[in-house]
């Protein structure tokens, strides 16, 4: 009885700890909650289950009023747990209506949360969000959002999302449509009513953007990306100096996203600041290398300062980023130019550029001939012909025109990537014989100007060519390495997996061949009478049967050393 009445008293003691922490309301939802929990290996015991859900219980005790990102980040995590559908995407949309997509880690903590609770189009829209954010697979994002409509999973995360991955991917849309549809569904979205304002204010509807733009000042979360995106749409609506208020307030909280030095720049530069302005671009652009409206702006702001050919290295790099949306632009740009300046061995250069990125290759070649006959020591030039002998599939020629390019410029970051892609294809030619080839790839793969991951990954793919395990295993490395530093690149994780299946297969080979030479070696030690093989300078007894070694066993003479043959 006694013994009854401690346990009694122990469950007691644990249930009000329950209520204290959960709250009356969600005591038995939790209880239930546990064991759901348990059977999808989320925890191994209802002890353990209860832990999570105080832990994360106890991580919104101190939120009264949620108002940052992070508040919302912890909510949606809770609701995940209890399995509460509806409200965990209601938090979903807090995130998104508050995050800039730079934060990707509450998408990708729903993206996991929701796949172990089977939760298919939760999901698939965290999913979605999460490709978008990566600012990698907006193609890819806008297709997952028409999916998600399509399938009647209407929400005005989705409707903002096809919006800002549509910019991503070429124009913005020319009307509001989709817009207007996610503010019908959330009328009080910061983000879906800053979105509309500053698409009208691109328009220089001013008037209809209004509206929105009291909203979006009247709503002052209190954390910096507020303040960036309220200043962004004063920028559009000309006041430049409040603008430049809400930004500094912004990086007074620590705000370090790149985007809000590229914004400071557009205000700086209607101020006729252009010093700031181009300050405020090296400090974008040394944050996100890879975003090509940073290189465009500069260059613009160095062209109307009278460095054109700042400028034009300038969009050079937007180019390589983006040619879609520059190549056309540049042509006819450098072709304007060059109706005053014939005879500039750079004008000629750079349109060869554009016109390689737009694919007509012999227009590209005819103007780097024009520009090396004005200019014989133009690395770039050189740089453009080898690009167009390479597309006509005359790789000699090629070789050729991007060594004399890093000759002349042993900088030049192209060339030593073309160079070490035409090496690993002869290295490939010649059956991963040609040792010399893999090396002098990889020494100019690793001076090309491409991002590490991507070097890794070309060096994996070189490396697997030799057909050895050694190699093989540098390859694993080399592509593990791109792998960290790009997890969500699928092209990175299929190349790793391929290897490694390559990798265990030569293994299983190999121990195969060990095997069946151990089973030789046994055979030879039965065939001899003993259990164990003998010596390899055992002699055979005197006045025996002429020496025959046996089958799969080869001997270099009668008493001399045998082993054998599988």
């Amino acid at each position: 009885m006694r013994l009854l009445m401690i346990k009694v008293m122990v469950f007691i003691a644990v249930g009000l700890g329950t209520l204290s922490t959960l709250g009356c309301a969600e005591l038995l939802d939790s209880l239930h909650r546990a064991e759901d929990m348990k059977a999808r290996g989320r925890c191994s015991t209802p002890e353990d289950c209860h832990a999570i859900l105080r832990e994360a219980k106890k991580n919104l005790s101190n939120i009264s009023t949620p108002v940052t990102l992070w508040h919302y980040d912890d909510r949606l995590r809770y609701q995940i747990l209890l399995g509460h559908q509806r409200d965990a995407l209601h938090e979903l949309e807090q995130v998104i209506d508050l995050n800039y997509p730079n934060y990707i880690e509450p998408y990708t903590r729903a993206r996991i949360e929701f796949g172990k609770e089977q939760w298919e189009a939760p999901r698939m829209y965290a999913e979605t969000w999460e490709l978008y954010a990566s600012k990698k697979e907006a193609v890819v994002a806008v297709g997952r959002f028409k999916e998600l409509l399509d399938k009647g999973f209407i929400s005005p995360g989705v409707y903002l999302g096809m919006y800002l991955a549509t910019c991503e991917i070429s124009s913005c849309p020319t009307s509001t449509e989709m817009l207007d549809r996610g503010v019908d569904l959330n009328p009080q979205s910061f983000r879906l009513r800053a979105a509309r304002a500053l698409h009208l204010l691109s328009g220089e509807d001013v008037k209809k953007a209004d509206l929105d733009i009291q909203h979006v000042l009247a709503v002052r979360p209190q954390f910096a990306e507020g303040y960036m995106l309220q200043a962004s749409v004063l920028v559009r609506a000309g006041r430049l100096r409040e603008a430049l208020d809400l930004y500094d307030k912004a990086l007074a909280m620590n705000y370090k996203g790149p985007d809000i030095y590229l914004e400071r720049a557009y205000a700086f530069a209607g101020l006729e600041r252009f010093d700031d302005a181009i300050s405020a671009l090296d400090r974008a652009i040394y944050l996100e290398p890879t975003d090509d409206k940073g290189y465009a702006f500069r260059g613009a702001i160095y062209l109307s300062q009278g460095s054109p050919l700042l400028a034009f290295k300038d969009w050079g790099v937007a180019l390589k980023i983006n040619p879609a949306r520059y190549a056309q632009k540049l042509n006819e740009f450098y072709t304007t130019a060059l109706t005053t300046e014939p005879e500039n061995p750079e004008l000629y250069y750079r349109r060869s550029e554009a016109l390689v990125a737009l694919g007509n290759f012999q227009q590209a070649f005819d103007d780097a001939q024009k520009s090396l006959s004005r200019n014989n020591a133009h690395a770039g030039a050189y740089y453009v012909r080898g690009l167009c002998h390479r597309a006509l599939q005359q790789d000699a020629r090629a070789i050729t025109d991007f060594q004399y390019a890093v000759f002349i410029d042993p900088n030049l970051g192209g060339a030593h990537l073309q160079l070490g892609l035409l090496y690993s294809d002869l290295f490939r030619q010649s059956g991963g014989k040609e040792i010399g080839h893999l090396k002098t790839a990889s020494e100019h793969l690793i001076q090309s100007d491409e991002r590490l991951a991507q070097i890794d990954y070309l060096r994996a793919v070189l490396y697997a060519g030799a057909g050895t395990r050694d190699y093989l295993r540098k390859a694993i490395n080399f592509s593990v390495s791109a792998v960290q530093a790009e997890p969500n690149n699928t092209l990175y994780t299929k190349l790793l997996t391929k290897l490694r299946e390559a990798d265990s297969e030569l293994r299983d080979n190999q121990l195969k061949g060990l095997f069946w030479g151990f089973l030789g070696v046994m055979a030879f030690g039965a065939l001899a009478g003993g259990d164990v093989p003998p010596p390899v300078d055992w002699t055979p007894p005197a006045n025996t049967r002429p020496f025959k070694p046996w089958p799969g066993v080869i001997c270099t003479k009668p008493g001399g050393f045998c082993y054998p043959t599988r």
